[in-house]
């Protein structure tokens, strides 16, 4: 998946997007990118959404695109990047600084279980019960005794080779889209303004990874569209309108991108 960058200083001089250098970046894991233009400027464009929400966004993708077991790894580790996003809103919402969450941080990083466990703890103290139901156990429709529940089918996917079918990823991806939407809702009316702050503290550490560079710079923050997530919304919709929401907001970039280029050529 490619981002569409617009040179800020290109706008700030001109005022107008036709006159604006713009770049395709392939989309990155750190968040954010760096554009130079003919003209000298130097924009760092930093995405908003959270990785879960890019994860998401890929996983939507690579199932209209014909590629379902890419599909279920993605929505996997959407689920998996959920947990941590929630955990950094409960430490937000607890005053912990930066700096402790980092260092903590770091002794589950490397671990999924321990993350899942943390979760599990955190969305206990913070709501005062238990999350249910747990996706991973619910039993798939038409599940085997090899995949007995969601678990089993994604370690099935992921780690045995098995090849799943567009439907098996289109039931995963629908499991996880409803636990994802159901809980940034409720993080969102539970703990708004801590949302917001760590949202704010991901764009800001983008935007340090590219502190050294130098001239003339600009900063912008970008937003890549998606279905799930804080800038989703919390508009209650179906898995399968939501992949349809992909498809049209694909083609109505194509179109906005196409009809740019022949505007510039003009």
């Amino acid at each position: 998946m490619k981002v569409l960058v617009m040179c800020a200083g290109c706008f700030q001089e001109d005022g107008h997007p036709l006159n604006c250098h713009t770049a395709w970046h392939e989309v990155n894991d750190r968040g954010a990118y760096l554009t130079e233009c003919p003209r000298g400027h130097k924009t760092v464009s930093v995405v908003q959404q959270h990785k879960f929400e890019i994860l998401f966004e890929l996983g939507a993708r690579a199932l209209l695109d014909g590629y379902p077991g890419e599909a279920i790894t993605r929505f996997a580790s959407s689920q998996e990047r959920f947990f941590e996003f929630f955990i950094r809103v409960v430490a937000q919402r607890n005053q912990i600084a930066q700096a402790a969450m980092k260092q903590t941080w770091q002794d589950l990083v490397n671990s999924s279980e321990r993350q899942y466990g943390a979760y599990l703890m955190l969305h206990l103290l913070h709501y005062g019960t238990s999350v249910s139901p747990k996706p991973e156990k619910v039993k798939p429709a038409g599940a085997t005794g090899k995949t007995k529940d969601w678990k089993a089918f994604r370690n099935s996917v992921v780690h045995k080779g098995y090849i799943p079918s567009t439907e098996e990823a289109i039931q995963y991806g629908e499991l996880v889209y409803d636990f994802i939407t159901s809980q940034v809702a409720s993080s969102m009316s539970t703990a708004g303004e801590s949302v917001q702050t760590a949202t704010m503290n991901l764009i800001m550490e983008a935007a340090d990874s590219f502190r050294d560079v130098e001239g003339r710079r600009y900063n912008q923050t970008m937003a890549i569209p998606g279905v799930v997530g804080v800038l989703a919304g919390t508009e209650v919709r179906s898995f399968r309108e939501a992949l349809e929401q992909v498809r049209v907001m694909r083609s109505t970039m194509d179109n906005l991108v196409t009809n740019l280029e022949h505007a510039k050529g003009a």
